[in-house]
């Protein structure tokens, strides 16, 4: 006999099934939500009454019984001025008469041959994250819990990012919505597109998948959107679908869109970092859909393992990070190097390797003033990274201090912890090259320059650019770190010795003294 399957009910399912009094559910959609909540019914929405609360149209009936309930607590059918616009008041109110909250499905729909059972309304109210951390409106919530636990009714607080206070761990489920996946967004694309929408042929619409793609980090609502906006007589433009998804995703503190171009070939040097992330982006096991870059990060947690002043921003910024990266699998690498170097642009070239998208994490402008403000950013940020990328995510962060980091982040960037050194003599060739190419500058004699970084290289080829000297003149105008901080430098090396993969070798990077000593002649050499 064949295993009997059982239907996985949504969480907010499970929740309405087992009487749950109180539930918080963080989404970036509260319609959608809403929508979700009622079909996650199984039929049974058109007899639950239904009503929403928001801070300027105060409480409203959804559905004809949610008119019912409404008429009895308010004294009165919808009108134009809003009823119980105070979000304690509503509540108390709704507490006072919860003998009203209910109601039969002869009652509602007229349907006497339904068991005469009574069903408990929901209530959803809107933005609860903007008052519920206050004392007042705190209280209101708890003071629901055993009252409708006993008559089946289901207060529903939706927000983006939902942090419960102490007093309400224990009393409230929190759920979590998740932006629009795949299939969802395909289906946003064919209504948009099919007879109901644009009525768009097959060849007008091009690469359908393209398009989901495009769209995935945005809500359903926004969705629409911007494929409504982006679609033109001639089909669907993807430059302006891109453009628009973009400005969307930067609205979320601390994100930013980099625009992807360029290649390897653009840069000269570190050949081992270069390879192994060519081998990782396209061998097809687990194509990465997204490079979430965290420049310097040694930085932006500063103060996370403890004495920040912060009131523990940094500390809870970490641990979320930390955390999606070992529950979804998502997998990193640390580049440690002088400034200059070449890390931040080894993750623009890579994501346009992979043909995915490259978004610059900044902890920094996720921390915000108002308390809970900061948390709510994180996890807001962490959403999108999700939907972006499908949990395929590969993140690539820059560090010039190592020794600050904490054990169990570098345990998250399992592979691999790359040291790129100031460029050798022959990387430097390279580098010249590629940046007298792009300034279009002459052949000529090189300044003095071992142990210049490559963007000092590019600096002198902008100065002679600029100026219309030559690169010798220019470079008197450079004061490369080898000479500004070389005691950084040598002790960065001295650090990197046998603990880190050497970014131009396939070794582990070996420390030698002479490395250091800048050379004291000029360049011979004319590129």
């Amino acid at each position: 006999m064949a295993p009997k399957t059982v239907k996985k009910h949504t969480p907010f399912r499970q929740a309405r099934n087992a009487g749950v009094p109180i539930v918080a559910i963080e989404s970036a959609d509260p319609a959608a939500t809403m929508d979700k909540c009622a079909q996650a019914l199984n039929g049974s929405h058109d007899i639950t009454p239904q009503l929403r609360w928001d801070i300027v149209r105060g409480l409203t009936p959804i559905n004809k019984p949610g008119a019912v309930v409404f008429s009895r607590i308010a004294g009165q059918s919808e009108g134009s001025d809003p009823v119980f616009p105070d979000p304690v008041l509503c509540m108390a109110k709704l507490v006072e008469q919860h003998d009203k909250l209910s109601v039969t499905p002869e009652e509602d729909c007229g349907k006497p041959d339904e068991e005469q059972r009574h069903i408990g309304c929901i209530v959803y109210m809107l933005h609860a994250n903007r008052w519920l951390d206050e004392l007042a409106p705190m209280q209101a919530v708890w003071n629901i819990r055993d009252t409708w636990k006993t008559i089946g009714c289901t207060l529903v607080l939706i927000g983006p990012t939902i942090k419960l206070p102490s007093e309400l761990k224990n009393d409230v489920i929190l759920i979590s919505e998740p932006l629009p996946g795949h299939d969802e967004l395909d289906r946003i694309v064919g209504r948009i597109t099919g007879e109901e929408g644009a009525n768009l042929k097959e060849e007008q619409i091009g690469d359908r998948e393209l398009v989901v793609d495009t769209m995935s980090g945005t809500s359903a609502f926004g969705a629409e959107q911007i494929l409504s906006m982006s679609l033109t007589k001639d089909g669907i433009d993807n430059d302006q679908l891109w453009e628009r998804k973009r400005k969307m995703i930067e609205q979320t503190p601390g994100l930013k869109v980099r625009k992807v171009e360029g290649t390897f070939d653009d840069l000269g040097g570190m050949e081992n970092l270069k390879q192994y992330l060519r081998d990782i982006l396209t061998s097809g096991v687990s194509p990465i859909r997204l490079i979430v870059f965290q420049d310097e990060i040694e930085k932006a947690i500063q103060g996370a393992t403890g004495g920040a002043l912060d009131g523990g921003t940094s500390a809870d910024q970490l641990k979320v990070v930390l955390t999606l990266m070992a529950d979804r699998k998502m997998p990193g690498i640390i580049l440690v190097g002088h400034g200059g170097c070449g890390k931040s642009e080894i993750a623009t070239a890579a994501g346009a390797i992979a043909k995915c998208p490259v978004i610059d994490w900044d902890f920094g402008a996720m921390k915000e003033g108002v308390v809970g403000s900061s948390e709510h950013r994180i996890r807001e940020a962490v959403e999108v990274v999700k939907a972006v990328s499908d949990c395929k995510c590969l993140f690539i962060a820059t560090c010039n201090k190592i020794d600050s980091l904490p054990p169990e982040l570098r345990r998250r960037y399992k592979l691999g912890t790359f040291f790129c050194d100031l460029p050798t003599p022959e990387e430097q060739d390279k580098i010249w090259r590629i940046w007298m190419k792009k300034f279009s500058i002459e052949k000529q004699p090189l300044p003095e320059c071992n142990g210049w970084t490559g963007a000092e290289i590019a600096a002198c080829c902008e100065g002679a650019w600029r100026t219309g000297k030559t690169l010798r003149q220019a470079s008197t105008k450079v004061v490369p770190v080898i000479l500004s901080n070389p005691g950084a430098v040598e002790s960065l090396r001295k650090l990197a010795h046998n603990s880190f993969i050497d970014a131009s070798k396939d070794q582990y990077y070996q420390y030698s003294p002479k490395t250091v000593e800048p050379q004291k002649t000029g360049r011979k050499m004319e590129l």
